[in-house]
This record gives structure tokens, C-alpha cells and sequence, in this order.
């Protein structure tokens, strides 16, 4: 997780329940300042740099993290089609 860009539903929620995200804080692996939200990235806040892996963590249920990552994995496609306009 230190290498990638961590995108969470929110940073208090990912900070108190989600597993990995608060090993990796605890170990020193990750800061927890640089978790990007959901909302950041789907109001275009944010943007998924392309040099490193991208990991969803998320405290809801699977058919909510599948929304999710359906609506982040088509902005960073269009992203990358404007990109090669």
C-alpha cells in the first residue's frame, strides 16, 4: 500500500475500520494524509495519477463497492481520453 494511491470512503471511517489502511498507518507505511476520498475523485477534486497502482478500501457492503469503483474506473477513463485529444 506505500507505493499506491489509496482511495477510501472517507479518511475517519477508513482510519477507525478498514484493516490494511489502519496496519499500514500504524507501520508507518502510509500517511494517512494522502488517502483520497470517493468524493473527491468523482467531483473531479482529485485526480488518480497514472504511475502507481490505485487500491479501493471501503467500509460498505460489495454491491456498494462495486458502484464505486465502476464510476472512479470510468472518470479515469475519460480522463484518459481527453488526455489523448
Amino acid at each position: 500500500m506505500e507505493r499506491a494511491t489509496v482511495v477510501v470512503e472517507s479518511r475517519a471511517s477508513a482510519l477507525r475500520e478498514v484493516g490494511d489502511v489502519v496496519i499500514a498507518v500504524a507501520e508507518g507505511r502510509l500517511d494517512p494524509r494522502t488517502l483520497m476520498t470517493m468524493a473527491d475523485l468523482l467531483t473531479s477534486e482529485a485526480a488518480l495519477p497514472g504511475d502507481r497502482p490505485t487500491v479501493v478500501k471501503t467500509t460498505g457492503t460489495g454491491w456498494e463497492d462495486l458502484v464505486i469503483a465502476v464510476a472512479a474506473y470510468q472518470q479515469a477513463q475519460a480522463r484518459q481520453g481527453a488526455r489523448a485529444e
